[in-house]
């Protein structure tokens, strides 16, 4: 779906069903899909910063304006932005020069 937040995405949560609802991504997620995740295992959301240090959308970006160190969390949605409880989180190294794939970052965070 184009808009996790939308009808659609609902209705295809909905209609599988499923024990855990598990996003990726930067948007905020909130409504039904986290009143359906209450009556379940929860929603779980991989973001791309470190938790509780650096919440938002442009984590990355802004963990390198403030000095903040870089990496990914996991938490479970609540109606708070990125507040819920923490399931984990790992630091990635990022030096001066680094491209992405698995000549650079990629292969010290694999």
């Amino acid at each position: 779906v184009p808009m996790h937040n939308d009808e659609h995405c609902i209705e295809h949560i909905e209609r599988v069903n499923p024990d855990l609802v598990v996003f990726g991504g930067t948007r905020i997620i909130r409504g039904k899909i986290l009143e359906f995740g209450e009556g379940k295992g929860g929603v779980l959301n991989s973001h791309p910063g470190l938790l509780p240090e650096c919440r938002g959308s442009a984590s990355p970006a802004w963990s390198v304006h403030e000095g903040i160190k870089i990496g990914s969390s996991c938490h479970f949605c609540s109606s708070d932005i990125d507040a819920g409880d923490l399931v984990g989180k790992r630091e990635i190294e990022v030096r001066r020069g680094d491209k992405c794939g698995l000549s650079g970052v990629g292969r010290r965070a694999g």
